[in-house]
């Protein structure tokens, strides 16, 4: 017990101070606390976000698909287990552990995000639409959905729809980056100039947040 209590304080420290922005400090912590509790899935899922915050993508990888393979019913894991793929780059992968995931967790509007953002990485298109559309309809505040759905319909030429996704999308999150450049874009292409500086202007962000823009 006395073992498994000295895990659990290494586990949620490592947490709390990846929280409060010191995630290589948390790695540290929660890398005890695996060596406590090697086969603690939740541990290893965990250790996905800080090692994504310090850029180490790889091993991100390793504690999200060692996670699936202890709790291949959790969640969660999952989710930090694609998530960590999808920053890596490796976009096949990602389709092949989604897929794996929604048959367990059939119609998860954040499993079906996940998808939707990895068909759209790999060009399939139509069922990229399909799967976001779904999400939505399943739950409609998913606002990565209507992230990834106005990019795809952006890239489709579609921009009176793909503004109004962007605009969902940044109801819930003012701040998302992407929604807010992109529909400056959809909103100068549709010929609404002023609005679009208007929407740029009045963004809670810095000037260099933003990238530079090729008008």
């Amino acid at each position: 017990d006395d073992h498994r209590d000295d895990a659990d304080v290494h586990h949620y420290l490592g947490l709390a101070l990846h929280l409060s922005g010191r995630s290589a400090e948390g790695i540290a912590v929660l890398k005890k606390a695996a060596e406590l509790e090697p086969d603690n899935a939740a541990i290893h899922q965990n250790m996905v976000l800080p090692f994504l915050a310090t850029g180490d993508v790889q091993q991100a990888i390793a504690a999200g698909e060692r996670s699936v393979a202890l709790a291949p019913r959790s969640l969660g894991a999952r989710v930090n287990f694609i998530l960590a793929l999808t920053r890596g780059g490796d976009w096949q992968k990602a389709a092949i552990a989604c897929e794996e995931a929604l048959s367990a967790f059939a119609d998860n509007p954040t499993l079906l995000t996940q998808m939707g953002h990895i068909l759209l990485q790999l060009d399939r298109r139509e069922e990229a639409e399909e799967h976001l559309r779904r999400a939505l309809a399943i739950r409609p505040e998913e606002h990565e959905a209507s992230y990834n759905l106005g990019v795809l319909l952006q890239r489709q030429g579609n921009d009176g729809e793909a503004v109004e996704h962007y605009r969902r999308t940044l109801d819930a999150d003012p701040r998302h980056q992407g929604a807010i450049i992109n529909r400056a874009v959809c909103l100068r292409n549709l010929g609404r100039v002023t609005d679009a500086l208007t929407a740029l202007e009045s963004a809670p962000l810095k000037p260099e947040d933003f990238p530079a823009l090729a008008y």
